[in-house]
C-alpha cells in the first residue's frame, strides 16, 4: 500500500500547535513554584556580580591608600630620616623645606584618595605633629605628646588597622572647622554626612622594627562607602557594612552607623561569614519573610561584611505579575499564532522547495544562470542568508578553480625565474673570481682590490637574508662604492668619516647611506669639483635618537626646491603614519616624488632614493624616523636622518652576513 502524502505544512504546523498546547500544560504546573525559586536566584546571583564589583572597589580604595602610604615613607630615604629623627627641630616651621617634603608626601596620598577629609603624619621620637586637611588644604605642624607610642599598635607589623566611623578630630591642633567633641552627646553620630572612618598606618624604622616610631592616620569621609554602596539597596531594603568587631561602618538607615550591632540577624549573619572562610558570599534563605546575604570583604588591611535583607514578597512580585499576564494573553495569542504560523510556514516552504529542485538540477546538468534567477526571496533572515550563501558558495567554488589554474602557472614561471636569479650572481662572482685572480698573477694589486671590492659590493646588495645590518657594515659598502667611484673620475675626492663607535654598532636597514652617497655624485655634481668634499657621520644622544647625515660641497638646489622636497617626504611619513599605505598611495607618492620641477636641475627629477630610503626607515623603525634636506656652509647639500634605533630592531640584535660567512 503506498503512504499518504502529507505535506511539509501540515506537518509544522501541527507540530508547532501540539508542542504550544503541550508546554503550556506543563508551563502552568510548573510555573509557580521554578519561576519563584528562579526569580531568587537569580537575584543572589545578581546581587553577588555586584557586591563582588562593590567589595573590589572598597578593598581597592582601601589597599591603594595603604600601599601609597608605605611606599612614600620606606622608599624614600630623606622622609624616613625625617620622621625617624629624634630632634624635636626637625620641623621648625610651616614653610621649611623638611616641612613641605612631608606634606608633599601628604598630598600624594591624597592624590590617590580624594575622598580624605584629613591626613596627619605622627612622629614619635621628634614629637612632631603634622596635618593636612583637604576642605581647604591647610597645613598645620604642633609638638606634642604621643602616650600611644608605648603600647603596640592593634594590628600585625607593617599592616593598618581601621577605626570606626566618627566624626573628625583635629588631633590636638587649633583648627576653626572642626568644633571641640561634645562629651555628653548620645552615643553613635549626630551628623553622618560629615563623619569619616580612619585608617591607621604605624611606621617602624627599619631594618630593626621593634615598636612603632611613627603613625599615618588618614580620615576618610563617609561619602566614599556612599559612592561605593548606594546603588546596592533601594528604599525597601537594609544595608550594611559592618567591621570585625561588630560597628557599622556604613548602613542603609543613616542612624545605625558608628554604633555596634550586637544582637539581630546581622549579628547572626556576621557569626555565620567567619565559619566560612572558603566562600566570601553566602545567602540565608530559610527565613520565611526576608532573604539575608552577606559577602565577607577581607585582605591584609581590613576585615568588613556586607549585609543586606530584602522580603521575599518584593522578589517575587515581578514574577506574580509576569505569571497573571502570560496566562490571560496565552489563549488569545495561541489563535492568533496558529494563523500566523500557517501563512509563514507556506511563505517559507515555497522558496525552500524552489530551492531543492535547483540544487537538484546542478548534479544532472550545467546551470549557468545564478541561483537567484531560480529562487526570488528578499527577506533577511536565516533562509536569505542561506540562499545567499549557496549563490556565494557557487561563484567562489567557480572562482577557486580559475585560481587554481593560474596559480599554477605563476608558480612554474616564478620557479624558473627563482632557477634564473641563481644562475645569475654565481657566474658574475665567479667571472670575478677569475678575473681577480689573473690580476694577481700579473702582480696587479689596484686591479685586484677593485674587482674585490666591486665583487663584494655585489655581495653585499645582492644579499637578501639579510636586511638589518650594523651601521659600521654600512659605512664599509659605501666605502667600497666610493673607491669604485673614483677610478671613473680622476678629480681629487676627499672623504672625512665621523662615526662615533657607539653610532657605528647599531642595527639599522641595509642601502640607506648609498642612494644619498650616489645622491652626491649623480646631482650634487660632486666629481665634477677640483677638490670635492665628502663628511659622513652618525652619533646618538641621550633620547635614543641616532643621528645620521651626509654633507658634501658639490651644487645645491635653490631653497624653493628644498622646501618642495621636504614637503614630499613629510607627505610620504605623514601617509604612512596614518596608515593610508598601500600600493596605489605607494605609487602615487613615489611619481609624485619623481615629477620634475625645473629640467635644468639635477634635484628637481627623480628623488625615488630619498624615498626609498624613507619608507624603508618608517616600515622598520615606525614614525620615529625623518629626513630632512638643508644647504650647507660649503654650497652643497646635507642630507639628515633621525630615527628611535630602539624602537624595534636594537632589542634584538640580527647577525650580519659577514659574520656568517665567516663561520
Amino acid at each position: 500500500m503506498k503512504p499518504t502524502f502529507k505535506s511539509i505544512s501540515y506537518k509544522l504546523l501541527s507540530t508547532l500547535l501540539l508542542a504550544a498546547i503541550l508546554s503550556m500544560a506543563i508551563y502552568c504546573v510548573f510555573f509557580y513554584s521554578n519561576m519563584r525559586t528562579s526569580a531568587l536566584e537569580r537575584y543572589i546571583s545578581q546581587t553577588e556580580r555586584a557586591w563582588q564589583a562593590a567589595a573590589h572597589n572598597i578593598q581597592h580604595a582601601i589597599d591603594t591608600t595603604v600601599d601609597v602610604a608605605n611606599k612614600g615613607i620606606y622608599l624614600n630615604r630623606s622622609l624616613r630620616d625625617l620622621l625617624f629623627s629624634r630632634n624635636p627641630t626637625t620641623f621648625s616651621h610651616t614653610e621649611s623645606s623638611n616641612s613641605s617634603l612631608m606634606f608633599s608626601y601628604m598630598m600624594n596620598i591624597y592624590s590617590v584618595t580624594p575622598d580624605a577629609v584629613q591626613i596627619r603624619v605622627g612622629a614619635y621620637k621628634s614629637g612632631n605633629s603634622l596635618l593636612l586637611t583637604t576642605e581647604n588644604l591647610q597645613r598645620y605642624l604642633r609638638r606634642q605628646e604621643f602616650p600611644e607610642a608605648d603600647s603596640p599598635p592593634p594590628a600585625p607589623m607593617f599592616q593598618a588597622y581601621l577605626l570606626p566611623p566618627h566624626l573628625p578630630s583635629s588631633y590636638g591642633h587649633q583648627l576653626s572647622h572642626i568644633p571641640p567633641p561634645d562629651l555628653s552627646a548620645s552615643p553613635g553620630l549626630t551628623n553622618p554626612e560629615k563623619s569619616v572612618f580612619t585608617i591607621c598606618l604605624p611606621l617602624y624604622h627599619l631594618p630593626n622594627p621593634s615598636q612603632p616610631v611613627g603613625e599615618v592616620s588618614i580620615d576618610i569621609s563617609l561619602n566614599l562607602m556612599k559612592k561605593l554602596c548606594g546603588y546596592l539597596y533601594d528604599d525597601m531594603e537594609e544595608f550594611y557594612v559592618i567591621d570585625s568587631d561588630g560597628y557599622v561602618i556604613f548602613s542603609s538607615d543613616s542612624s545605625q552607623i558608628g554604633q555596634i550591632q550586637s544582637e539581630g540577624w546581622p549579628k547572626d549573619m556576621t557569626q555565620k561569614a567567619k565559619l566560612l572562610e572558603d566562600n566570601p558570599f553566602f545567602a540565608d534563605r530559610s527565613h520565611p519573610k526576608n532573604l539575608h546575604i552577606c559577602r565577607k570583604i577581607s585582605s591584609s588591611n581590613l576585615e568588613w561584611y556586607m549585609l543586606q535583607s530584602i522580603p521575599k514578597r518584593e522578589i517575587y512580585l515581578e514574577t506574580n505579575r509576569q505569571l497573571a499576564t502570560l496566562l490571560s494573553a496565552y489563549v488569545l495569542c495561541l489563535m492568533v499564532a496558529t494563523a500566523v504560523d500557517a501563512l509563514s510556514i507556506l511563505r517559507f516552504t515555497r522558496p525552500l522547495k524552489k530551492a531543492s529542485e535547483f540544487m537538484k538540477s546542478i548534479n544532472v546538468k550545467t546551470v549557468s544562470a545564478p541561483f537567484s534567477d531560480y529562487v526570488s526571496y528578499r527577506h533577511q533572515d536565516e533562509i536569505g542568508v542561506l540562499f545567499h550563501s549557496l549563490e556565494d558558495m557557487m561563484s567562489t567554488i567557480n572562482n577557486f578553480i580559475i585560481r587554481q589554474y593560474e596559480l599554477d602557472i605563476l608558480n612554474r614561471t616564478t620557479e624558473l625565474k627563482m632557477l634564473e636569479a641563481q644562475i645569475n650572481p654565481h657566474f658574475i662572482y665567479n667571472t670575478l673570481q677569475c678575473l681577480a685572480t689573473k690580476s694577481l698573477e700579473h702582480h696587479d694589486k689596484e686591479q685586484y682590490d677593485y674587482i674585490s671590492s666591486f665583487g663584494q659590493l655585489l655581495q653585499y646588495s645582492m644579499d637578501v637574508d639579510h636586511t638589518l645590518v650594523p651601521l659600521k657594515e654600512e659605512a664599509a659598502h659605501v666605502n667600497r662604492y666610493i673607491s669604485l667611484q673614483k677610478i671613473r673620475f680622476p678629480n681629487h675626492l676627499s672623504v672625512e668619516w665621523k662615526l662615533e663607535p657607539a653610532a657605528a654598532s647599531v642595527t639599522v636597514p641595509k642601502m640607506i647611506l648609498q642612494p644619498l652617497i650616489e645622491n652626491s655624485f649623480k646631482h650634487g655634481c660632486l666629481m665634477r669639483k677640483d677638490r670635492g668634499h665628502l663628511t659622513i657621520g652618525a652619533s646618538l644622544n641621550e633620547a635614543d635618537l641616532l643621528s645620521v647625515y651626509v654633507s658634501d660641497n658639490g651644487c645645491s638646489p635653490d631653497p624653493d626646491q628644498l622646501e618642495q622636497i621636504n614637503d614630499r617626504l613629510l607627505e610620504l611619513k605623514r601617509v604612512y603614519v596614518n596608515r593610508l599605505f598601500t600600493p596605489p598611495h605607494f605609487c602615487l607618492l613615489e611619481s609624485g616624488l619623481r615629477e620634475p620641477q625645473d629640467k635644468e636641475s639635477p634635484y628637481a627629477a627623480n628623488n625615488i632614493g630619498l624615498s626609498n630610503v624613507l619608507l624603508r626607515l618608517l616600515l622598520n623603525f615606525g614614525k620615529g624616523c625623518d629626513l630632512t634636506l638643508s644647504a650647507n656652509e660649503e654650497g652643497g647639500t646635507t642630507v639628515h636622518l633621525t630615527l628611535t634605533y630602539k624602537t624595534l630592531w636594537n632589542a634584538h640584535p640580527c647577525q650580519s652576513f659577514h659574520e656568517e660567512d665567516r663561520t
